[in-house]
């Protein structure tokens, strides 16, 4: 399975078993591996990143985004098993590694954690980009929607949370 440093994990209801799916990444081959955690058998290896995956997130039952050092964002739909979307980061000048994902309850918005401080926002069904501001002096690690996607947290190694109102975005 992994042949590098594992860099994150998320879980996921298998729709066929009806038990948990273990999503996992990392460095190496640069795959993303989901697992049957009931049956404890390997069932994808996902490819397509050029560099090693930072960040996984979980929504909607099928979907997953996966941030990378190859400066993209891809969605992947387990029911193909393959990816369905490639977003890159470099809107405006030559962008940075992706080390933190998350979309929104709606499903609407994806917001990404960079390694330049920086952080985006992108409006999945409209295919475009909303907003990318510098909220910390140094990587942005985590960043996380609100319950009601009315504020973004990030969280950065300048050891600062930041909210964002995303009312006013």
């Amino acid at each position: 399975m992994h042949d590098g440093t594992i860099r994150d994990l998320a879980f996921m209801e298998g729709p066929e078993s009806g038990g948990a799916i273990l999503i996992s990444a990392g460095a190496g081959d640069c795959n993303i591996y989901t697992t049957d955690c009931q049956r404890g058998q390997g069932l994808h290896a996902l490819s397509g990143h050029t560099g090693h995956i930072l960040a996984l997130y979980t929504w909607s039952g099928w979907m997953i985004a996966s941030g990378s050092q190859d400066k993209t964002v891809r969605f992947w739909d387990l029911r193909v098993p393959s990816c369905v979307r490639v977003i890159g980061t470099t809107f405006h000048g030559t962008g940075s590694a992706v080390a933190s994902v998350a979309v929104d309850p709606s499903g609407r918005l994806l917001a990404t954690g960079q390694e330049d401080s920086s952080c985006m926002l992108y409006d999945i069904r409209g295919g475009r980009m909303v907003q990318s501001y510098h909220p910390h002096s140094s990587d942005v690690r985590s960043v996380r929607f609100s319950p009601g996607a009315h504020y973004l947290l990030t969280g950065s190694y300048d050891m600062k949370i930041k909210v964002t109102d995303l009312q006013a975005v």
